[in-house]
């Protein structure tokens, strides 16, 4: 995911709520979006090939969330649910009231939003 991608709709969203508006926003979402899926904790000592936020989802699946200045990454080792956070980042993106409602349940803090 990647800022330049934010639709008119999220930009204003973002603008509205005086959000960073690009990987660290969208990284807070991201783990919003797994959360929906089941409850994570994270990985103590992950292997090299996982970057950034890794965590383990219902005690099997692997996933990790990576920012980078206005670019977010999902990864996991469970493709369905690669297939399922990418449909709900599109639906986010696309529904600026599915957006709000996701916001809702992150922090401002992690979603850098200064409101």
């Amino acid at each position: 995911m990647t800022a330049d991608h934010n639709t008119a709709a999220t930009s204003a969203v973002f603008e509205a709520r005086h959000c960073q508006g690009g990987g660290v926003t969208w990284a807070a979402l991201l783990a919003v979006l797994a959360n929906r899926h089941g409850s994570s904790t994270p990985v103590e000592k992950p292997s090299s090939e996982w970057t950034g936020d890794v965590r383990r989802l219902n005690g099997t699946t692997t996933f990790a969330i990576d920012d980078e200045g206005d670019a977010a990454r999902f990864c996991s080792d469970d493709a369905t649910l690669v297939d399922a956070i990418h449909h709900d980042y599109d639906r986010l993106n696309q529904d600026a009231a599915e957006l709000r409602r996701a916001m809702a349940e992150g922090s401002a803090a992690a979603l850098e939003c200064g409101d």
